[in-house]
């Protein structure tokens, strides 16, 4: 995939605020199990026939034979077909009984992802409702503690950033119910004290979610920004807010 590409994708959902990001990444999700229940329905039932052999036509085969040759080569035509077809239904018995573990395991595939898809799609109608703190994105900046794991310059300039992210004990918003921390953050590349360019880091649809006590659980973010870094000179790396929000969980 070009460098371009690749950015784009990262980006898809950097833009999405408050309650429309976790809306749009579900709806991305939701669909793609749709797709993979149907993907293994087909696959399922392609497994249990493409190895299948079709039995003939007995009567066929000997009403031919009888009408070139006479009535004892039909039937001796017919016997021979029907011993054939006796080995194409032991072969295909055979066949089934060697299929029957992968078939079963992708049609209960196909069902998890089914019902992956159905609870999915209660998330959705539950994410139009949920609460969204009206809260300045710097002071929720705040709450976040964030490293650079690793950073990569190519030799076109673009750099990749993969970050480490938690949220710190956030404030009590909404009456007891959990908080979580969402947006986006932007990873802002400098080389001699110059911006030279913003990765930005989409968190996933749950959020950030504070760690509790002795939880050393991390969440795993990944930006690109095509530019013009020097993969020569020393960086460093800094953390900024793009869009970031307190909702509800």
């Amino acid at each position: 995939m070009e460098e371009a590409e690749q950015q784009k994708s990262l980006d898809r959902y950097a833009d999405y605020q408050g309650r429309e990001k976790r809306i749009a990444m579900l709806t991305d999700l939701r669909n793609e199990m749709l797709q993979a229940a149907e993907q293994y329905k087909r696959g399922s039932g392609t497994l249990a026939t493409m190895g299948l052999q079709k039995e003939k036509s007995w009567a066929l085969r000997g009403g031919i034979a009888s009408g070139l040759a006479g009535g004892a080569a039909g039937l001796a035509a017919a016997a021979d077909t029907q011993i054939k077809n006796a080995q194409i239904r032991a072969q295909n018995a055979a066949y089934m009984q060697r299929m029957g573990p992968a078939t079963m395991n992708m049609m209960q595939a196909s069902r998890k992802a089914a019902n992956d898809a159905e609870h999915l799609a209660q998330q959705i109608v539950e994410a139009k409702t949920k609460l969204v703190a009206d809260i300045n994105e710097s002071d929720v900046m705040e709450y976040i503690t964030i490293w650079a794991e690793k950073v990569y310059i190519s030799k076109t300039g673009a750099f990749t950033v993969s970050a480490k992210a938690a949220a710190k004990d956030l404030p009590d918003m909404f009456e007891g119910r959990q908080v979580v921390l969402d947006g986006t953050i932007s990873a802002d590349l400098y080389q001699n004290n110059i911006k030279v360019g913003s990765a930005l880091l989409v968190l996933p649809w749950k959020g950030l979610r504070r760690l509790n006590s002795g939880d050393r659980t991390t969440t795993t973010l990944t930006g690109m920004c095509c530019c013009n870094a020097d993969p020569s000179k020393n960086y460093e790396v800094k953390f900024s807010p793009y869009h970031l929000w307190l909702m509800e969980a």
